[in-house]
């Protein structure tokens, strides 16, 4: 837990800077320098390559999770084929899908008829894919090397900087939006060139090498593996996907730009989830190696908590301000706020089931239970999306959302409890649940019944950082007093304890 710990220490903070930049890219700069149109182009370009990404790789980084500290083990670095197989076979796997596609394009290209935009550029989407799917074979390679931090840094960090730097490019007028996307589907292939630049750097890595004894000692359980994530993978994408592609096949670009939007403020909360589950994985992977169910259970409960008070504190930030932050966006995306509420929801039910997905995932006997309730998932989430879409228009998608992740939450959490006897409630998580559902329905009356705010922006600026520091405040004291996050509580001790030695 000590790895966890200090690793997602360093990983949030690096996540928070990224904030700051991903925030002034799309609250001040996409929305007011890009159509709404072209920002939902953006958001549909993700929802297409990453599924896409999934499906091509044949599930190559749930290998590498599972199976890279048997390599490393057993290995030296320059010895290691692993990445070697992962990446011919995943481009084996892309040259077999785009041939799939590019053989249905017309049937695409007639389900996105009121997408007029994404069928101009859609021969954008291999190279996007491609640069996607082996940024990800290379990002897990690093984190299965616990270079956690140094994803931090080109995720949270590096990609928006690239982002913000194009935008700003565009916004000078020094191209146009023709421009902008051609250089911006290059930003995971930068990402591929840092992580095979780390790994030669801090190890004696090779890419090319011969196979492995080891590879051929454990390929029939590794192969059998990873051809089960080839479907494992593309339904647990499509399933935070789906709902893109669906509006904008259905409504149009513009309401997929308001969705984008809307899935940023949920993204938000999403970077200690991101942090904890990064640095998790090799962890729970070494605890399955060595059957150590007392710290898959600690882990468990842990993830549950640190994920609850930490992304369920900056949603809840978010609601106190929804009134005064959408007053920085143009009124066509206004009508996000209820959206942003209920994808809010769903999240903080994943929140609170901690990493029951990884703990699934890389168990020898469990894993396929992983497969099962992300096919369940996504076979929920399209009549679900199809059907409210037309009844509710974009926040029909995120209802879609709510129930679809309800049902799978509880699907992992049940089987979890009835195969491996373990659960993420225990009386802390249960205690943080209460007070953050106390705080959400306070600030629900507020978003009903007061609009979007008219003050201009340094009133606004005020307002946000005056409501927010109380809330900081209060929420802590909240926390600590009723004992609902040891973590938390030893934080703030810890620094109180500093604070009054430094000025004693």
């Amino acid at each position: 837990m000590g790895i966890i710990k200090r690793q997602s220490i360093y990983f949030t903070i690096i996540s928070y800077l990224g904030l700051v930049i991903g925030a002034v890219n799309t609250l001040l700069l996409m929305p007011h320098f890009l159509t709404q149109e072209e920002v939902g182009l953006i958001g549909v370009f993700s929802a297409l390559a990453f599924p896409l990404a999934a499906i091509s790789n044949m599930g190559a980084i749930f290998a590498i999770n599972r199976f890279l500290p048997y390599y490393k083990k057993l290995l030296p670095p320059g010895k290691i084929d692993l990445p070697l197989i992962t990446v011919l076979i995943s481009l084996l796997g892309f040259i077999f899908i785009f041939l799939i596609v590019h053989r249905n394009d017309f049937y695409i290209f007639q389900w996105f008829s009121k997408a007029p935009l994404l069928v101009e550029y859609f021969y954008l989407i291999p190279f996007f894919t491609l640069g996607y799917m082996l940024c990800s074979i290379f990002q897990a390679l690093n984190n299965g090397y616990f270079y956690t931090v140094w994803v931090g840094i080109v995720t949270e960090v590096i990609f928006r900087i690239f982002n913000l730097t194009i935008i700003l490019l565009l916004a000078f007028k020094m191209y146009e939006f023709y421009e902008y996307l051609h250089i911006y589907v290059f930003m995971f292939w930068l990402g591929l060139i840092l992580y095979i630049w780390k790994l030669k750097k801090e190890t004696n890595w090779t890419f090319f090498t011969e196979v492995s004894i080891l590879t051929k000692r454990i390929k029939k359980y590794m192969f059998p593996y990873s051809g089960f994530f080839w479907f494992t993978s593309v339904f647990s994408v499509l399933a935070t996907m789906i709902d893109t592609i669906v509006l904008a096949g259905m409504q149009g670009l513009e309401k997929s730009g308001s969705l984008m939007i809307a899935t940023y403020f949920i993204t938000v909360t999403m970077i200690p989830q991101k942090s904890i589950v990064s640095v998790s994985v090799p962890v729970i992977s070494e605890s399955w190696r060595k059957k150590d169910m007392d710290n898959l259970l600690k882990i468990y409960w842990k993830s549950a908590n640190n994920m609850l008070w930490a992304g369920g504190f900056i949603f809840l930030v978010i609601l106190l301000n929804i009134n005064q932050i959408l007053a920085f966006l143009p009124k066509s995306y206004h009508e996000i706020k209820w959206v942003i509420f209920i994808l809010g929801m769903a999240k903080l039910i994943d929140y609170s089931t901690g990493v029951n997905q990884n703990i699934l995932s890389l168990s020898r006997k469990n894993w396929k239970m992983d497969f099962y309730s992300n096919i369940i998932l996504v076979i929920l989430l399209i009549p679900l999306n199809y059907y409210l879409i037309s009844a509710f228009g974009i926040i029909g998608s995120a209802l879609a959302n709510f129930v679809g992740y309800l049902v799978y939450n509880v699907i992992r959490t049940t089987y979890l409890w009835v195969a491996l006897k373990i659960s993420p409630f225990n009386r802390q998580n249960v205690l943080l649940i209460g007070i953050i559902l106390f705080f959400i329905g306070l600030f629900t009356i507020n978003m009903y019944f007061f609009p979007v705010s008219e003050m201009n922006l340094i009133y606004n600026i005020l307002f946000i950082f005056f409501k927010s520091i109380v809330f900081v405040v209060v929420f802590i004291l909240a926390v600590v007093i009723l004992g609902a996050s040891a973590d938390v509580k030893d934080l703030f001790t810890s620094n109180f304890v500093y604070i009054k030695n430094k000025f004693r």
